[in-house]
């Protein structure tokens, strides 16, 4: 029992010690360090540092400070279990008047409400992220709206209205070569046009995107980045356009992706089609199963 104790004693001093070293150091050190631990996917001790910055910031009553520390520990929480850091700050915006993060707050629980298949929720997230859209960031962040708006639509089957929008973002894409610049906003905004054109049942303008972005995705970074997200959309296009069951390798590839990052979103859109592939080949008893297996996901994931 005393040598419990000891160690005990020990290991509080240890951490009394830590906290007062972190204390010590400035707000770019805090910031600098815990994009380290971030970036090499180590939350917790990324999470010691984004706390660290918020408590000096709310000791100072820096307000952006503290919006920033909220900021730092929200995107920490991948699975979007706490929302109230988002509320934070949200309510911290009148003290932010150049400041990105209440836009940026917005946009990310509109992707929240998006992964619950909550579109009403979703839209009303999106037009506060574009209406509080003000700072430094502001053109890169209006991006991201925009483009997450024509996603939207495609959803609730606004698709030519979304395909019209993403044709400009694609040019501005090409323009600025966010290919080198931006890889993830120009693999998304490829993914979102060649969906679109899915959508209106224009197949070989799709696939021609769904190309580039297979090339642009197919590298050693591959289980980081969109390249089954295109997969999985080619196979849903062969599957769209042929209704066979001859290419399942590809689909399962892509779904068998998607499970690992559980991203529903996508495994009910391939579930969907080959439900209707087994329709169109007369095999209602496998239909009804895929289509059972959709309403499934979604259920799941709107609770």
């Amino acid at each position: 029992m005393i040598l419990c104790a000891f160690i005990y004693t020990i290991s509080i001093k240890a951490q009394q010690e830590f906290h007062e070293q972190l204390d010590k150091l400035d707000y770019n050190s805090l910031h600098l360090t815990f994009e380290k631990h971030y970036k090499n996917l180590d939350s917790f001790q990324a999470a010691k540092y984004a706390n660290a910055y918020l408590l000096k910031a709310q000791r100072q009553k820096d307000t952006v400070r503290i919006a920033e520390g909220y900021y730092f520990r929200a995107i920490l929480d991948k699975n979007y279990k706490r929302l109230d850091i988002y509320d934070s700050i949200i309510a911290l915006r009148p003290g932010l008047e150049k400041s990105n993060l209440p836009s940026t707050a917005h946009l990310q629980k509109a992707y929240y409400y998006f992964y619950k298949f909550k579109y009403d929720e979703v839209l009303e997230n999106y037009m506060k992220a574009s209406k509080y859209n003000i700072g430094p960031n502001k053109d890169n962040l209006a991006f991201d709206i925009n483009l997450s708006i024509a996603e939207l639509k495609i959803k609730i089957e606004e698709n030519q209205e979304a395909l019209d929008s993403l044709k400009k973002y694609w040019k501005r894409a090409e323009l600025l070569n966010y290919k080198e610049s931006k890889p993830i906003k120009y693999s998304r905004t490829l993914y979102n046009l060649a969906n679109a054109y899915r959508k209106v049942n224009y197949v070989d303008s799709s696939n021609t995107y769904i190309d580039l972005g297979l090339q642009a995705n197919n590298n050693a970074n591959k289980e980081n980045n969109y390249y089954y997200f295109f997969l999985l959309l080619q196979a849903v296009n062969d599957l769209n356009s042929e209704y066979t069951l001859e290419i399942t390798p590809k689909m399962d590839k892509g779904i068998d992706y998607m499970n690992r990052i559980d991203y529903k979103e996508s495994i009910s859109v391939a579930y969907y089609y080959i439900g209707k592939s087994h329709l169109e080949n007369n095999n209602k008893e496998l239909a009804v199963s895929y289509f059972l297996k959709v309403d499934s996901l979604i259920d799941n994931s709107a609770s």
